[in-house]
């Protein structure tokens, strides 16, 4: 699009068409069955709704500079592509996990890993260019060096969202480290100050902090690979096995695990019961049943925290958490947590 008429065409097209594709994806949450695949689509969704304007403005940008003959237009256009691009990545992540129609705890493991190593591919690819960029206090604020420095964040972030909880934290904080500090260095290369003392300080410490994501990112990925057991299963089966093994052994120390089992499993039980197909009765039961299991279960997890894990009121604790669990998960009673569906008087109501 090179032309403002086109461009105008262009949004006036898209405009709808999005706003419908919205409504479509809205809709198609409700029908996954798993929360790991709607968490996904959720948050590809939002970023695609935040990406547009920013992607048009940028169009925009690029038309005006090139009708006016102006310089940039290089620039210009180099930022469009890197906004296209992000947006064509969270548009294929949609598709791909819209894909994901059976779900098979392994394999979606598996596929979670190869999402992480193909991110870090990415971020090798650009790492080059990113440290040119560092190293030349000339460069082009904006150009092609630092956006390799934003894709290279942009990577780590996800990769950090399919991490272990320690090693997602200490990778947000890394990028958000690394963030405010290539801010301020293209602010100094903007006023004129790339080559100040300041500037080739903060060049030098974004490249050691380059250089420790990495690391982190490594291991993020390792540390998964190796302790996949230490997330809570995505399937109803998996969490319930993982909590029996916590209540059985409270005092084991699993980082966790346990607690997190049970939240998840009260967590789809709400959803589902608060979905419009429940009755109000079962609803309310529901939900009580929901928050006594989360209160025992917190009050276990504080327990463990401050070594009571094998004491009298731990274990009774325990107990009682398992009774909630199974009233969850009855066989022949009224409400029937099962998968991806919760059973009310012999009547299925899928996630």
């Amino acid at each position: 699009i090179e032309n403002l008429s086109v461009l105008v065409q262009f949004v006036k097209d898209l405009c709808p068409s999005f706003t419908k594709v919205s409504r479509v994806l809205v809709a198609r949450e409700k029908e996954l069955v798993h929360q790991a695949h709607r968490d996904i689509l959720v948050r590809s969704l939002e970023s695609v709704k935040s990406l547009s304007p920013i992607l048009i403005c940028s169009m925009k940008i690029f038309v005006q500079i090139l009708s006016q003959g102006g310089k940039g237009v290089e620039d210009a256009a180099e930022n469009r592509n890197y906004l296209a691009v992000r947006m064509s990545d969270e548009i294929n992540e949609i598709i791909r996990v819209l894909l994901l129609t059976n779900y098979d705890e392994e394999a979606w493991d598996a596929d979670n890993l190869t999402v992480m190593k193909k991110a870090l591919n990415a971020i090798d690819g650009k790492l080059a260019t990113a440290h040119d960029f560092l190293e030349d206090p000339n460069t082009v604020v904006g150009g092609v060096g630092e956006k390799s420095m934003r894709y290279i964040l942009d990577y780590a972030k996800r990769i950090a969202d399919r991490c272990l909880p320690p090693d997602s934290q200490a990778i947000h904080k890394m990028c958000g480290d690394i963030t405010a500090m290539t801010n301020a260095l293209c602010e100094l290369r903007t006023d004129g100050k790339g080559s100040s003392a300041p500037a080739e300080a903060l060049s030098r410490g974004i490249s050691q902090k380059l250089r420790e994501l990495i690391g982190l990112v490594s291991q993020g990925i390792t540390n998964v690979e190796r302790n996949s057991i230490q997330q809570p299963a995505h399937t109803l089966t998996g969490r319930m096995e993982q909590a029996r093994t916590w209540r059985n052994n409270p005092s084991l120390n699993e980082k966790g695990l346990g607690f997190q089992a049970v939240q998840s499993i009260i967590d789809d039980a709400r959803k589902i019961a608060n979905s419009n197909n429940c009755p109000l009765v079962e609803q309310l039961a529901i939900q009580k049943l929901c928050s006594e299991t989360e209160n025992l279960a917190r009050q276990l997890s504080d327990m463990c925290r401050h070594g009571q894990g094998n004491s009298y009121e731990a274990l009774t604790i325990a107990q009682a958490i398992s009774g909630k669990l199974q009233t969850l998960k009855p066989k022949d009673r009224k409400s029937d947590v099962k998968g991806n569906s919760i059973s009310i008087r012999g009547r299925s109501i899928n996630k």
